[in-house]
């Protein structure tokens, strides 16, 4: 007989005791590892690569979805998910990146005692579905939901440099969990290192961070950080935009560069545009905020403050372009982009 090793995740005392009773009733399982927040559970799944993990929605320290999302990105495998019902369960498979892996039980309402035979019952035959159940081995990267160019859609793109990976922290950071406007970033960094750059922020923030891929439709709810080494560019082709990456000269000095990101933006048709610029060395970003505000008047430019730069020179030269709409400090940047996407007429959606 193979023992099935489970991990849980669970932050509740009683839930914890009512889930172990259920597990603990079957000699086919065992509990390998346990965890009471999301951070926490990421890190056991690295570390025990359990065969299945049962995952109260309701944790601290990551949001249930979030770590729900950063394990299925991490490796394809059966997740049983406790939520506290019917509608919640709904909105965790609506976001989950891969269905395929994922059943909804139902938590017990009211008072709950150490041992209930029926959640035992009905729990035991969830486990057992989710084993039989074969599991897609490849990972789901993209959204359901891609962008479509018939509506007046919004895009969102920053360049940094220097200081630049604690500045982008800090702005997804304090962005709502729900914040849809697609985010594309140009952070001055070798080949390489933008990989790790995506993955650790995807694990700190709520968004979906992601290093870009060439050709990939751009969906809302995400991230895409531009690869070291190559220029990304916004391509609109049929009814949706995607991401082009380009191995051209450096321009400023680098590649990727801002000014060729903001560059691709402004030719963009019936959208709405929002640059950014946080902290770095150079002038790169500049010429961009010029074109984006020549071909469309109505661009927002956010500016980084000089008191909260590392570095002040990308902003600077912004700022010296007499182009800039906000200049604040790092920290109140987050919520001007929210501010700013309501004001143009949509919601932070994104549409």
């Amino acid at each position: 007989m193979n023992i099935i090793k489970i991990l849980l995740i669970i932050h509740s005392r009683k839930t914890l005791q009512l889930v172990t009773k259920a597990i603990e009733d079957n000699k086919q399982y065992q509990i390998i590892a346990t965890a009471t927040n999301g951070v926490e559970g990421f890190y056991k799944v690295i570390k025990y690569s359990p065969d299945i993990i049962i995952l109260d929605i309701d944790i601290p320290a990551m949001n249930g979805t979030k770590v729900l999302n950063n394990i299925l990105d991490y490796q394809s495998i059966p997740i049983l998910v406790l939520t506290r019902g019917i509608q919640q369960g709904k909105q965790v498979m609506n976001q989950a990146l891969n269905k395929d892996c994922v059943t909804i039980i139902e938590k017990p309402q009211g008072k709950m005692d150490s041992y209930q035979p029926s959640f035992s019952f009905h729990f035991v035959q969830k486990i057992e579905r989710l084993i039989e159940k074969p599991v897609e081995e490849s990972k789901v990267l993209e959204s359901t939901n891609p962008i479509q160019s018939n509506k007046r859609d919004s895009f969102i793109v920053i360049g940094t440099s220097t200081g630049g990976p604690r500045a982008l922290q800090t702005v997804l950071t304090n962005l709502p969990d729900d914040f849809q406007t697609p985010i594309l970033i140009v952070q001055h960094m070798p080949s390489g290192f933008t990989k790790s750059l995506a993955k650790r922020l995807n694990f700190l923030t709520s968004l979906q961070v992601k290093e870009a891929v060439d050709k990939e439709v751009i969906v809302n709810g995400t991230v895409y950080i531009a690869p070291g080494g190559k220029h990304m560019e916004i391509q609109k082709l049929d009814s949706s935009f995607h991401i082009q990456l380009t191995e051209l000269s450096p321009v400023n000095g680098h590649r990727p560069s801002v000014d060729v990101l903001f560059r691709s933006l402004a030719k963009m048709k019936n959208v709405n545009k929002i640059a950014v610029i946080l902290t770095g060395m150079g002038k790169d970003g500049a010429e961009g905020v010029k074109l984006l505000k020549k071909q469309d008047k109505e661009t927002i430019i956010i500016n980084q403050s000089k008191e909260t730069s590392i570095v002040y020179g990308m902003p600077k030269a912004v700022e010296d372009t007499n182009l800039v709409d906000y200049t604040v400090p790092l920290t109140q940047v987050s919520d001007k982009l929210v501010y700013v996407i309501e004001m143009l007429g949509g919601d932070k959606n994104g549409y």
